[in-house]
């Protein structure tokens, strides 16, 4: 027995350094990849540093690297205008060796038609692509909280062609790896264009995923890939929740925020990581197993910069996409990726700014205007000059990209405001002009003062008015001054131009007010129509059907509108820009006269309720009074 014992001791001391490596993994990933093939003008990364960073950990220890990424793996610059016809982001995905992804909200912004055609599309190149190369595979698609109606069949069809599964389980190093994938319940709200698809509950999802994966498949690991996100306050923060509420996750991937956690968030035994977006950075997770119990190992997220090493083949595939963007979709507006439209002498606020700080920044008013001009030629009023009363409004969310320092290009403009898919069939939401009355306009300004405490991309760019409001009143009661640019409209109807996902998003500002910023569009005699595709702006009504004017477009003709400044032949952006223009300003103030005045519906509603509460204590303090008096009375 005692040399049995000695033999084993000495087994496990010359081996088990293998023994360890039988049982360990190494979990690459991302997530908010956002088309983002080439990096944006003066930052590091794409698909092609990817491309090489995955290769060199997987050279590190081939058998034992799973690649996963949580969502939104489209939606970001030109490349997206490919989404259909290619399938361009889940074909490069695949290149890059990704196992595993999930939907993100973005990814729904081709609406389910589109994004049906894509997953037959995506199939289709991978049956070609495995007739040179067999080992070829797209990434798995993994959604276990997304439901698909039966009025929707090409999108059952199409989610049976490629396969999407609520869970899989992967085999690494010796160990069992269950995966599975949600959104979560604010990246949902963030998907207009999803319906009729729903969600349901991510929490409710993720219990039954864990369930199976621990009893039936009898996993070593279980990894979410959580298209929900973290928050600075914890409340609030969707992927922390996630890790409390199922405690049987090992580690949860999360997208959305476009967070970078430099270390894991730990809640319980779940560790929460995070790698940035936009193809920046790869995160990189290795995890150890001792007899079921889960080791971190080590916990890196390897940013890029201009020195990190680019793999060739896959930029020659990028090249070849940037030749079939530029005819495919820009050569129609006269445009081309590279195509400088105008100059800034002076770098721009970034968004990280004004998401940080929740301020205006120059170039949300600078995109607020644009519409304004732009899109306020189409908005015709009887008996009034448009661009006398016109207003615009530009949610935070929406504007997704910095405009560089220097020359600004097409392809910079349309990185900014790449969202969405117009009534048209074609890439690019589109500017819609609808009216809307006074009232509707201050509850619509109200979203910059309430809704955006609790979500940030939700605040407000405007142009044709400056406001003030005080943060300490009530919610939705917080606007104290609103002073239209070019004085009131008598008529009570403005004319407002927004773009079409920001029309369609508020139906969700009403519900997260419980219909206390409900807006009704309406058209220039104040009838309400049925469709926001009726308000759709047409930039050229004497060619038969609608001719969109885009986002990016609008704010192109806007640039080119301005004046050459140096003389170089190219139009220069104002220094107006470089910085706020105060056209949202919070005036912070305890003083009661600020706090309730003036008083809108909310506050008027506490105040009342508290004047109820005061007179009916009034009423009862005095009945018992009285009460214990006659009571008094009796006994003596």
């Amino acid at each position: 027995m005692c040399v049995r014992r000695f033999l084993c001791i000495v087994v496990a001391i010359l081996f088990g350094s293998n023994f360890a490596l039988a049982s360990s993994v190494t979990v690459l990933f991302t997530h908010d990849l956002h088309s983002n093939f080439k990096p944006a003008p003066q930052k590091a990364g794409g698909f092609a540093a990817l491309a090489a960073a995955i290769q060199a950990q997987r050279q590190k220890s081939p058998a034992n690297v799973l690649v996963l990424d949580a969502g939104d793996f489209s939606m970001g610059n030109l490349f997206h205008t490919l989404f259909t016809s290619e399938a361009a982001e889940l074909r490069l995905m695949g290149e890059l060796g990704i196992d595993a992804t999930t939907l993100g909200n973005h990814d729904f912004d081709f609406r389910p038609k589109k994004l049906a055609e894509m997953l037959i599309r995506a199939k289709s190149v991978e049956r070609q692509l495995q007739q040179a190369n067999p080992n070829f595979r797209l990434p798995l698609l993994l959604v276990a909280n997304t439901k698909i109606p039966d009025s929707l069949p090409d999108m059952q069809k199409a989610f049976a062609v490629y396969g999407v599964q609520d869970w899989k389980v992967f085999e690494r190093g010796g160990l069992r790896i269950g995966v599975f994938g949600i959104i979560g319940k604010d990246a949902a709200g963030d998907a207009p264009f999803a319906s009729p698809i729903t969600f349901s509950d991510p929490i409710q999802a993720a219990t039954n995923a864990v369930k199976t994966l621990r009893e039936r498949e009898n996993v070593d690991i279980v990894i979410a890939l959580s298209h929900s996100g973290t928050h600075v306050d914890p409340s609030h923060s969707e992927d922390e929740i996630l890790a409390a509420k199922v405690p049987g996750i090992d580690v949860i991937v999360s997208g959305h925020t476009h967070t970078l956690l430099n270390k894991p968030i730990i809640v319980g035994r779940t560790h929460i990581v995070a790698a940035g977006s936009d193809a920046s950075a790869l995160g990189v997770l290795k995890l150890n197993v001792d007899n079921k119990n889960i080791l971190l190992a080590s916990y890196i997220v390897q940013p890029f910069d201009s020195r990190s090493p680019a793999d060739a083949p896959m930029s020659e595939l990028i090249a070849r996409y940037e030749v079939k963007a530029n005819s495919e979709y820009l050569a129609p507006f006269g445009y081309q990726a590279a195509s400088v439209i105008a100059e800034a002498a002076f770098p721009f606020e970034p968004l990280s700014y004004a998401s940080a700080n929740k301020k205006e920044i120059g170039l949300g008013n600078l995109i607020a205007d644009a519409y304004r001009q732009e899109g306020g030629k189409y908005c015709h009023s009887s008996g009034m000059t448009p661009s006398n009363h016109t207003l615009a409004i530009v949610p935070r969310g929406t504007v997704r990209a910095d405009f560089p320092q220097g020359v600004i290009t097409v392809s910079d403009i349309f990185r900014t405001l790449s969202l969405g898919l117009g009534e048209d069939g074609q890439p690019g939401f589109p500017l819609i002009c609808a009216y809307f009355s006074r009232e509707e306009l201050l509850r619509a300004l109200e979203v910059e003062t309430t809704i955006a405490d609790f979500k940030r991309t939700a605040g407000l760019y405007v142009s044709g008015l400056h406001m003030t409001y005080n943060p300490y009143r009530m919610m939705f009661d917080r606007l104290q001054t609103v002073v239209f640019d070019r004085g009131e409209d008598p008529r009570a109807l403005y004319p407002v131009v927004m773009s079409l996902y920001t029309a369609k998003m508020i139906g969700v500002a009403s519900r997260l007010s419980h219909g206390l910023l409900q807006m009704t569009p309406k058209d220039r005699n104040g009838i309400e129509l049925v469709g926001l595709e009726k308000f759709i702006i047409d930039k050229d009504p004497n060619t038969s059907g609608v001719q969109e004017l885009k986002e990016w477009e609008a704010v192109a003709n806007f640039l080119k509108s301005m004046k050459d400044t140096n003389g170089n032949g190219i139009p220069g952006v104002p220094a107006l820009y470089a910085q706020t223009d105060s056209r949202t300003v919070a005036i912070r103030s305890w003083s009661p006269i600020s706090l309730l005045w003036p008083m809108g519906f909310t506050t008027k509603l506490i105040v009342g309720f508290v004047l109820l509460l005061g007179f009916l204590g009034t009423i009862g303090t005095r009945w018992f009074m009285k009460r214990r008096k006659k009571c008094a009375i009796l006994s003596s």
